[in-house]
């Protein structure tokens, strides 16, 4: 299943449709996983969570090593298991 996920997450720049991933956060909001390109780090995607309060933190993400590292602008440095992480298409 874990691979299944990282394999999605990978190719997520193939598909047409934007995708995201979201997983509850300790906040009681999400964090959210993008398709699009970090603007910072040319080789990542865009990561934001989100607290129930509406404050937004903004990052960058990858998969490395079978979890998922995401870089928080701010400087915090934070990995998650991909499993965790929901599929959710928009266009």
């Amino acid at each position: 299943m874990k691979t299944l996920i990282a394999l999605m997450l990978m190719a997520a720049s193939l598909n047409a449709a934007a995708e995201t991933w979201t997983a509850k956060n300790e906040a009681g909001g999400e964090i959210v996983l993008t398709d699009r390109q970090c603007p910072k780090y040319k080789s990542l995607r865009v990561a934001y969570a989100r607290g129930i309060d509406g404050v937004t933190v903004e990052g960058c993400w990858t998969y490395m090593d079978h979890f998922v590292h995401v870089a928080y602008y701010h400087g915090e440095k934070r990995v998650y298991d991909p499993a965790i992480f929901t599929k959710t298409e928009t266009y």
